[in-house]
């Protein structure tokens, strides 16, 4: 899990094999990590990933930590 508060601090990656925050912290790119799997067995994608943020920029009331989400993108197996 990325604590986004203070991304210095040592995560414990769960879904994501690595993480990179940009420069000036405004943005990260998520790699997802192989054989993660959801109840159904199916494998978990970046594209799930970018949904996730999607939804939070979507629906501001569901953004409980007010993340200043702009845009969202995937490539390969990494959500930007």
């Amino acid at each position: 899990m990325v604590n986004l508060v203070d991304p210095t601090s040592k995560p414990k990656p769960w879904l994501a094999s690595a993480w990179t925050f940009s420069t000036d912290y405004k943005s990260i790119t998520l790699t997802v990590r192989d054989g993660v799997k959801f109840s159904d067995g199916t494998a978990m994608t970046a594209d799930d990933v970018a949904y996730s943020f999607q939804i939070l920029k979507q629906y501001t009331a569901l953004n409980i930590n007010a993340l200043p989400i702009d845009t969202v993108t995937t490539s390969g197996n990494q959500s930007r």
